[in-house]
């Protein structure tokens, strides 16, 4: 019984420090200067983060300083550091190469994904939310999409600029 309670408990502490995390990153993406789509400070962080702890796994994995002899720890530290790898190379691209620029003009937005693109705003002919991938989508006449995650920092700014009277 003290174990169930014990994994209870596990859980409940795990949620509590996702949503914290999640609230804190949405607020970061707060930026001042009206016109920029880029990831902030926190995000940086969490790459650090990552690649720092893809780097341990890494080292415990090649210095056998684990149970080796045990083929369940070896295949979960196998399983975590493939995951802790793959996250760390697509969040380096994300947080660093994504970054964008918008005005009364238009949107002018880059990513190691698509490339460089800009679109005018008479051009769009689609907005939407994707509450699965935490994305907007804005589609263009040409066929162009421009998807930028919730958690990209002037998000907010571009929002309220999109929802201004013409």
């Amino acid at each position: 019984m003290s174990e169930i309670i014990l994994m209870l408990i596990k859980c409940l502490v795990v949620v509590t420090v996702t949503f914290l995390i999640t609230s804190y990153l949405k607020k970061a993406t707060r930026i001042e200067e009206k016109g920029v789509l880029k990831y902030k400070l926190p995000f940086y962080l969490v790459v650090i983060f990552n690649v720092a702890f893809a780097g341990l796994l890494w080292f415990i994995l090649l210095s056998k300083n684990y149970q080796y002899h045990q083929l369940s720890q070896t295949f979960s530290l196998i399983a975590l550091v493939i995951f802790f790898t793959l996250s760390s190379v697509y969040l380096t691209f994300e947080v660093i190469f994504v970054k964008g620029y918008f005005d009364d003009d238009g949107i002018w937005f880059e990513s190691f994904w698509e490339g460089r693109r800009f679109q005018r705003w008479e051009n769009m002919v689609f907005f939407d939310k994707n509450d699965l991938f935490s994305w907007y989508i804005l589609e263009f006449e040409d066929g162009t999409k421009i998807r930028l995650s919730y958690f990209l920092g002037g998000v907010n700014n571009l929002l309220e600029f999109l929802m201004e009277p013409y």
